[in-house]
């Protein structure tokens, strides 16, 4: 079984204001509206459902290559086992129209993945006021370990 494949989980049209609208699938959530939601920082939260039970789904951090705007993004549900890393590239041939890319060969290490939620958590702003929770500093102390910057 080949496990480095690349599959395309959706698309998004984005519109005249930036925002991303499209649909997800294939992610055992069956067939999703997802649209993107401005932040106070640069990044897009992925807002699942939109017109009904609205809920975070992901975040989509803006990056650029070549001259081209593409996003790198966080999918995560309770629904999944762990969090997926995906990529929001604009279609070669058709403006305004993004592709949601999952790479199920691309596996992130320990040290990303802790990083990953630490800013996925530095930037939520529903985050519980107050000491972060034990579990936040655990990581936080692990990856400075890790990293040799303890």
């Amino acid at each position: 079984m080949n496990h480095n494949r690349t599959i395309t989980l959706g698309q998004f049209v984005r519109d005249e204001l930036g925002t991303l609208h499209g649909r997800l699938s294939g992610l055992g959530i069956g067939s999703t509206s997802v649209m993107s939601e401005e932040t106070h920082s640069d990044h897009l939260k992925l807002i699942a459902d939109p017109l009904g039970a609205a809920y975070e789904i992901g975040v989509a951090m803006p990056k650029e290559q070549d001259g081209k705007r593409y996003y790198a993004a966080v999918l995560d549900s309770p629904t999944f086992q762990a969090p997926l890393d995906v990529l929001i590239l604009p279609d070669e041939e058709v403006p305004h129209i993004f592709n949601i890319i999952w790479n199920r060969g691309v596996a992130r290490t320990m040290v990303e993945a802790g990083k990953a939620i630490l800013e996925w958590w530095d930037v939520t702003p529903c985050r519980p006021a107050g000491d972060e929770p034990q579990g936040i500093k655990d990581l936080r102390s692990a990856i400075a370990k890790a990293t040799g910057a303890a």
